[in-house]
């Protein structure tokens, strides 16, 4: 995105928010970002928990949100509650199957912009091993040309070489407020760490 954001009211839900009470349990994940544009986890909600003494991005935080669809090369707003046109559902769903669309925008990532600095918590205990495979990237929705993906638990401790499975990669970039990678050979060896569980990366596929 370039120049400035106008004309978006963000809307506060006081009655959604997800299990963050459950901070400090397996599968929960603290990602700090700053105020401005990060590349993270599309597949948890943003909360309205009660705030005191609690500082997490709500859905207020965001003013923006975007994915991008390999399939169709384009982004979509995904804080709309059917990004998708009614013939393009069809399509992914004849030439995928219903799981594709079901899980198309729970399996990347996303470009939010968040007003402020805080803290992202993202919930992987729903598919914990699903999360946790070492053929985590085979196993995603990846398709010739660039994907945008979630930085899974599998990937702490491991690098990029250990994790790409049956995948081929000319390029993969990670964003930590900037970008970092290059060539696949650049990022083949980098180790990564907890920390880095809940970013995003692009990579570009043969």
């Amino acid at each position: 995105h370039e120049g400035p954001i106008v004309d978006i009211v963000p809307v506060l839900d006081e009655e959604r928010w997800c299990e963050i009470d459950c901070v400090g349990q397996a599968g929960i994940y603290g990602v700090p970002i700053h105020k401005g544009w990060y590349l993270i986890h599309g597949g948890s909600s943003y909360t309205n928990k009660d705030q005191t003494g609690f500082d997490q991005l709500t859905y207020g935080d965001v003013l923006a949100s975007y994915a991008y669809l390999a399939p169709f090369g384009k982004y979509y707003d995904t804080s709309v509650s059917t990004p998708l046109t009614e013939q393009e559902q069809q399509m992914l769903t004849s030439k995928y199957d219903e799981d594709f669309l079901r899980y198309a925008f729970e399996d990347i990532a996303f470009w939010i912009y968040s007003v402020r600095d805080t803290t992202y918590y993202i919930d992987f205990g729903w598919e914990a091993e699903d999360y946790n495979d070492v053929d985590y990237l085979s196993q995603r929705n990846l398709f010739e040309g660039w994907s945008m993906v979630t930085i899974a638990p599998a990937f702490a401790g491991r690098s990029l070489s250990e994790m790409k499975g049956t995948c081929e990669f000319e390029s993969a970039y990670k964003w930590t407020g900037e970008w970092v990678g290059g060539t696949y050979e650049e990022m083949a060896d980098e180790t990564f760490g907890e920390s880095d569980v809940g970013l995003g990366m692009v990579f570009k596929t043969k």
